[in-house]
């Protein structure tokens, strides 16, 4: 997995979007700079992962 990251974080230097669908919370932690929480196509809530996950309403309505 970490190759993987690493290969994402590489491609994201060159000025990339990349799109992935991953409900492994510490790669998408060592992954991405930018989360999107959907939630039946929609977003639901966009910004920081480290911030995201300590939100109150995400953490009852999805880690619990």
């Amino acid at each position: 997995m970490q190759k993987i990251i690493d290969l994402l974080r590489r491609l994201g230097r060159g000025n990339k979007a990349i799109c992935i669908i991953e409900h492994n919370l510490e790669a998408i932690r060592s992954a991405c700079d930018q989360l999107i929480y959907l939630d039946e196509g929609r977003a639901l809530a966009e910004g920081d992962p480290e911030e995201l996950m300590r939100d109150p309403d995400l953490v009852r309505r999805y880690f619990q």
